[in-house]
C-alpha cells in the first residue's frame, strides 16, 4: 500500500506522468516506479556485486529493472579514510562518481537495492542520503528493492545500460554530516544520539570486529534499525506505526545524530526520521562507533562484564 501519494488519484487529476515522476516521494512502491515516466528518471541500481574477488558476479547482469544503472554499493559510494570504514567520499570524488552515471542536476534519481532485508536496504538509503547532503532533492527509495520488483513480475531485463556522462555539480549541506568532533560537542552538549545497531552491540556484549571497544557513545539510546521495517521482509512500516514507534525522538526538540558502526544501519534511522516523519536537525555521523572507539579520549558506556570477556574467549578457543 502506497504511504504517500496513490498514483492512480494523480493521474485521475489530470497530472502526466512525466509530472508524477518528478514528484515521486522518498519511498516509492513498485507500482508507482513501474508507471512512472522514464524520461529524466535516472535509476541506480546497487546491489552489492557477489561471488570472489578473483571472479566478482554483478547480480546486475541476471536481471534487472528496463533502464537501470548499475552502481554496486561497494564502488564509489563510500571509501576508506584513514583506516576508517564506510567514510563518505570527497565532493569532488561524488560529483565525477555520479557524472560516471549519467546523474545531472536535473534528473530525478530512484535508488534499487537487493531487498534481502532491512541490513541491505541501509545501502539505498546511505546511497539517498549521500545525493541529499549533496544537495540533490529529487531522489527516491523503492520499498523493497529488487526483490519486490521480481515479486510483482514487473518486467526484468538483461540488457545492460552504458550511460551519457552527466555534469552533476553539488551544493552541500553540511548541516547532514556530523564527524566525531561534532558528535563530541553534540554529546556534550546534551543533544540526542540514536543508535541504530542491535541491543547486544549497544550493550557492549558484542561489537563490530573493526571496532576497538564495546559500548555505546555516553546517553546514547538504542533505536534498532531493523525495527523501522515490517518483521521480516525490506519493506518500511506504514507511516502511522513509524510514528508511534519513534515517539521519543520525534518529540525530542534537541538536534539528533544518528549512528551505528559505519554509518551504514544509520542511514535508515536517518531516512526514517528526517525524510518520512519529517524530523529536523537530523545528521548522520559516518565514522560512527569504528572511529569513536578508537579515540581513548572519549567516553563510552557499556553493560559488558568480565562473564562476556569469558565467554568470548571460549568462543575465541574454537
Amino acid at each position: 500500500m502506497n504511504k504517500f501519494f496513490p498514483l492512480s488519484f494523480a493521474l485521475g487529476l489530470g497530472m502526466s506522468a512525466s509530472a508524477f515522476a518528478a514528484n515521486l516521494g522518498p519511498l516509492v512502491t513498485t507500482e508507482e516506479l513501474q508507471q512512472a515516466a522514464k524520461n529524466n528518471l535516472v535509476i541506480l541500481d546497487i546491489r552489492s556485486l557477489t561471488g570472489s574477488k578473483e571472479k566478482p558476479q554483478n547480480p546486475y547482469d541476471d536481471g534487472h529493472i528496463d533502464g537501470a544503472i548499475s552502481a554496486p554499493y561497494p564502488k564509489g559510494w563510500r571509501v576508506e579514510r584513514e583506516g576508517i570504514p564506510g567514510m563518505l567520499p570527497t565532493v569532488p570524488a561524488l560529483e565525477a562518481f555520479l557524472s560516471e552515471l549519467g546523474v545531472n542536476n536535473d534528473n530525478h534519481v530512484v535508488l534499487v537495492s537487493e531487498g534481502k532485508g532491512p541490513s541491505d536496504m541501509g545501502a539505498a538509503t546511505r546511497a539517498y542520503w549521500t545525493l541529499k547532503y549533496l544537495g540533490h532533492d529529487a531522489v527516491s527509495v523503492l520499498d523493497g528493492g529488487f526483490e519486490a520488483w521480481k515479486a510483482k513480475k514487473f518486467p526484468a531485463t538483461k540488457e545492460a545500460v552504458k550511460p551519457e556522462i552527466g555534469m552533476f555539480s553539488a551544493n552541500p549541506q553540511p548541516a547532514l554530516l556530523s564527524s566525531t568532533e561534532e558528535v563530541a560537542a553534540h554529546q556534550a552538549s546534551g543533544g540526542m544520539t540514536v543508535d541504530g545497531r542491535p541491543t547486544s552491540q549497544f550493550q557492549g556484549k558484542e561489537k563490530h570486529p573493526a571496532a576497538a571497544r564495546f559500548g555505546r557513545i555516553l546517553d546514547a539510546f538504542n533505536l534498532d534499525q531493523s525495527s523501522q521495517f515490517q518483521p521480516g521482509t525490506a519493506f518500511f512500516k506504514p507511516l502511522a506505526e513509524l510514528k508511534r514507534q519513534n515517539a521519543m525522538v520525534l518529540d525530542n526538540n534537541k538536534p539528533v545524530v544518528s549512528y551505528c558502526n559505519s554509518g551504514h544501519w544509520a542511514a535508515n534511522n536517518w531516512f526514517v526520521l528526517h525524510e518520512l516523519l519529517g524530523k529536523k536537525n537530523v545528521s548522520l555521523y559516518d565514522g560512527s562507533m569504528i572511529a569513536w572507539s578508537r579515540n581513548q579520549n572519549l567516553a563510552m558506556a557499556s553493560e559488558r562484564t568480565r562473564f562476556d570477556d569469558v565467554k568470548d574467549w571460549i568462543r575465541n578457543l574454537w
